[in-house]
Order: structure tokens, then sequence, then C-alpha cells
């Protein structure tokens, strides 16, 4: 009887795995498009925060003057505020351009995370699939040859007696 019910309930095991990796993957998922939602929001932040900055530079000829003499700002950037004093639209279309490559950056690398995640879910789950599934089968197979020999012994002694 027990080995039955373990062949019956054998589905029901992988029916469970299905519904837990279905779950893990929809977890993964909506991680993944919470990264992507407050990456906006942190990249729209950074951005403001850096233009702010850039504009009170470049507001302040005697600050600006200042931080490229001391050091501060490195000799590619200072060209940058150079450029930008001098054309204040190149500032966006560097900052646009900036916003950009970080976003692909950044959307890619969570890309490959989720991937990763999606790809671990799924080869767990397999895993647990083939685990449940075989020690399943061989309880079952256990059990039914254990009844079977506790049957074939109960004939023999009914013949016997």
């Amino acid at each position: 009887m027990l080995g039955l019910l373990y062949l019956l309930i054998f589905p029901l095991h992988l029916n469970n795995v299905r519904i837990d990796s279905q779950r893990s993957l929809e977890q993964i998922a909506a991680e993944a498009n919470q990264a992507q939602t407050e990456l906006g929001t942190r990249l729209n932040a950074e951005v403001q925060q850096q233009r702010q900055q850039i504009v009170q530079l470049l507001e302040n000829e005697e600050l600006l003057d200042q931080a490229i003499s001391s050091g501060q700002v490195p000799e590619e950037q200072a060209g940058l505020l150079q450029q930008f004093r001098d054309d204040p639209a190149a500032l966006d279309q560097y900052i646009e351009q900036r916003v950009g490559e970080l976003r692909t950056q950044f959307e890619t690398e969570i890309g490959t995370r989720r991937e990763e995640a999606l790809s671990a879910a799924r080869t767990e789950a397999l895993k647990s699939g083939l685990r449940i599934g075989i020690s399943s089968l061989l309880l079952a197979i256990g059990y039914v040859i254990i009844g079977w020999s506790g049957l074939k012994a109960l004939g023999q002694t009914n013949r016997a007696g």
C-alpha cells in the first residue's frame, strides 16, 4: 500500500517543485524590475547633483580657476569645464551621453545578474525535482518489494498450515 501511495504522490511532489520554481522565477523578475526602477531614480538624482556642481563651478570663475590650479579637477575634466563654460549646450549633451552610457552599463549588469539568478533557480528546481523523483520511486519500489515479500511469506505460511 505504501508503495502505491508513493507512486501516486510522486506527481504531486513534482508539481510542488514546479510551483516553487515559478515563484522563484517571478520573484527574480520582480527584483530585476525593481532594480531597474531604482537605477532610473538613482541615476536621475546623480545627474542632477553633478549638473548642479558643474553649473556652480562654471558660474564662479574664481572657484573654477582655484579647483583647476589646485589639482582638484583632473586635466581632462578641466578641459571639459572650459568647453562647458564656452558652450553651455555642450554640458547638456555631455550629461545625456554619460547618462546613456551609465544606463546601458547598469542595465547590462542587471540583465547579467538576472540571467545568472534565473539559471541558478532553474538548476536548483531541476536538482530538487530529480532528487524528489528518484527518492519517491526508490521508496515506492522498496515498499512494493517489502509488501510483496510479506504477502508471499504470508501465502507460504497459510499453505504450510
